[in-house]
């Protein structure tokens, strides 16, 4: 039956009155009003924001970065955000996962991976100046910037160096 059936078939107030029987009358409408009212339009429409479009409510973004190497890694992400990535043997993630730490177990500053040899002429850190090493040397020899096998530190591979390494050649390291 509609309200209007029902209002022909038992007259509920006066004529010309609108009189809702009692269990028709929501006992939230007040709150529904509140809600709905201008105060509130705005702290609804910050609530349901979607700045970026991505169907997930600003207040429900996850920022992270979804790849599984990074430090700040977090596979519920929602929000790509730059990714934190370490480096094998140089650098590690720290321990709240929100940056990198150098890994220097000598504690000279440079990271391990490009740490000089602990013995002068063992470029092949095998514990042992040997023919490899030697090879290594001969084959960097007439190199004049950024030389690896530079023994006297002087910035080229020549004679010199030559000397040096014939004369710890044979050493053991360990």
């Amino acid at each position: 039956q509609s309200y209007k059936q029902v209002f022909c078939q038992y007259p509920l107030a006066k004529k010309g009155t609108n009189a809702l029987p009692k269990y028709w009358k929501n006992e939230n409408d007040y709150i529904y009003r509140k809600v709905a009212g201008a105060d509130n339009k705005k702290i609804l429409n910050e609530a349901f924001a979607d700045s970026d479009g991505d169907g997930v409510c600003d207040i429900q973004e996850v920022q992270g970065c979804s790849n599984p190497e990074a430090c700040n890694f977090n596979p519920n992400t929602t929000e790509e955000i730059p990714c934190i990535i370490p480096f094998p043997n140089c650098v590690e993630c720290n321990v709240t996962g929100t940056g990198l730490v150098l890994v220097d177990t000598d504690g000279d500053g440079l990271c391990d991976a490009e740490d000089t040899p602990t013995c002068l002429g063992d470029f092949d850190n095998n514990g042992t100046i040997a023919s490899s090493d030697l090879l290594f040397l001969l084959s960097q020899f007439g190199c004049q910037s950024d030389c690896s096998a530079d023994l006297n530190g002087d910035g080229v591979v020549e004679t010199s160096d030559f000397l040096l390494m014939f004369s710890i050649y044979g050493t053991d390291c360990q």
